[in-house]
């Protein structure tokens, strides 16, 4: 967690007049704001007379025991799904480099990627009996660390987590780096936080004292499961944005949702677009997702094309993708062999974006069902 402390009391005044001078229409709002940096000002100043604080509402202040700061805790909870193939386990993960040895190779997991490539090698090989070599490191929802010395120790961890509340609100994600404005009434000091990493606000929220306030520097992103982006203006917006996604924020649940969606009824490639607009080259063609993740390209004119899809789920962007794999290599539909990843989705339509071999912009898909 990286504190600015450089320029005091000094920065935080230059601060209030800054924003002040930008949103002047929006004062109350950022009445918080306002009544530590007037607050500020007095205790920089020789007088020696007793600041009476006033406690902010819940809409500018979060405190030690308010309902926002376990909401946040609860979204900033170590996600250990991204390497449920290794440890088998959604509530713990394993500190990389870890080694695992599959059939007679042994293999050294030291990133996001290396994990991807151990997937494919698990879905190729005939043996799919992945053994890892301890010690290993495994961190807790709370990012606190365990050292696993066994199998056994393992399987314990396990249970505990299985046995467990699912407390971890999986599909909705801050966007960082932010800043958190904090006040010690007790101390009567002042200071800005900013904030990179889930982990650094778990920890930040979860130490709060019962004597600091802290304010979000809004507006404030949050990105959903799909990719799609919420803008938040103050504490009640946010609390209310949290509450409303808990029931639906599992992101097996929303994979398989997602699944359901795709296998229904046929669908239409209705915009495709790399360099140009070649929407137009898929008019012959209607998609059918069957549920064993093949697929099927009816064409009206022409030959039929089968091939394979899937639903992943992106853990960095908290969004999944669809990925196209068809048996050829003829245009237009290898132009979709691609591992997409899902702007927009629902029952009906479904936006996507992948990187350009040809520029730097992205290039885009639409599928709408019939």
């Amino acid at each position: 967690m990286k504190t600015r402390n450089d320029g005091g009391i000094k920065d935080v005044w230059r601060l209030y007049n800054r924003e002040n001078r930008k949103r002047s229409l929006t004062v109350l709002k950022n009445n918080f704001f306002i009544q530590i940096s007037l607050l500020l000002t007095i205790l920089s100043s020789c007088q020696k007379e007793k600041v009476e604080i006033i406690e902010p509402s819940p809409q500018e202040a979060i405190t030690a025991n308010s309902t926002l700061k376990e909401l946040v805790l609860r979204m900033t909870l170590n996600d250990g799904s991204v390497d449920n193939l290794i440890d088998d386990s959604s509530c713990i993960s394993v500190e990389l480099p870890v080694t695992v040895v599959l059939g007679d190779k042994e293999i050294v997991i030291d990133s996001l990627k290396d994990l991807e490539i151990l997937e494919v090698m698990l879905d190729e090989s005939e043996n799919d009996d992945l053994e890892i070599v301890f010690p290993i490191t495994v961190v807790l929802p709370d990012y606190s660390e365990v050292l696993v010395n066994d199998q056994d120790a393992l399987e314990e961890l396990q249970d505990i987590c299985d046995e467990g509340d699912d407390d971890d609100i999986e599909c909705l994600d801050f966007k960082y780096a932010l800043d958190l404005f904090v006040f010690d009434a007790q101390k009567e000091t002042a200071d800005i936080v900013t904030i990179k990493s889930d982990k650094e606000m778990f920890l930040f929220f979860n130490n709060l004292s019962d004597d600091d306030l802290v304010g979000f520097e809004f507006p404030l992103f949050l990105f959903q499961f799909d990719g799609s982006v919420i803008e938040v203006n103050d504490n009640i917006e946010l609390e209310e944005s949290i509450e409303e996604l808990i029931d639906v924020c599992d992101e097996g649940d929303n994979q398989n949702q997602l699944e359901v969606f795709l296998t229904e009824g046929e669908w239409l490639i209705t915009f495709f677009e790399d360099t140009a607009d070649v929407s137009i080259a898929f008019n012959d063609f209607v998609l059918i997702f069957n549920p064993d993740e093949t697929i099927l390209a009816e064409a009206e004119l022409g030959e039929n094309i089968e091939g394979e899809w899937k639903v992943n789920f992106r853990d960095d962007k908290q969004s999944f993708t669809l990925e196209f794999d068809f048996d050829t290599d003829e245009p237009p539909l290898v132009w979709l062999d691609e591992e997409w990843g899902i702007v927009e989705s629902s029952e009906t339509r479904i936006a996507l974006e992948a990187e350009s071999e040809f520029t730097d912009l992205m290039k885009n898909l639409t599928i709408e069902r019939q």
